[in-house]
């Protein structure tokens, strides 16, 4: 994951991505997580309203632990609402798939 200066030019693609784990919070519907690769951090959701996602797909990813490696497949969309603690604030990854590389120990 690289700085992505020009966005626009990948938004709608379909991308594959090996990152960090550094947070994940899930919902009954959701999960979203933040990915980190060197210095550059990206939101991703994991939604169940996506016909490729299950709820229990939205459960795993929500309960990885931080510091996970992860590799996760999507389409890169223009982020809705702009986060401030993310370094690639007008995109976001809307993840279909998501596989546990390695998992992390629990961080307390």
């Amino acid at each position: 994951m690289e700085q992505c200066t020009a966005a626009s030019e990948f938004v709608n693609q379909r991308v594959s991505l090996r990152a960090r784990l550094q947070a994940s919070r899930g919902t009954s519907k959701h999960a979203f997580i933040v990915l980190r690769s060197g210095f550059y951090t990206m939101q991703g959701i994991v939604s169940s309203e996506n016909e490729a996602v299950s709820k229990l797909m939205v459960k795993f990813a929500g309960s990885l632990n931080r510091e996970s490696v992860v590799q996760v497949e999507g389409v890169l969309k223009l982020a809705e609402i702009k986060s401030e603690m993310i370094t690639q604030r007008g995109i976001e990854l809307d993840v279909d798939r998501i596989f546990a590389v390695h998992a992390a120990q629990r961080i307390t």
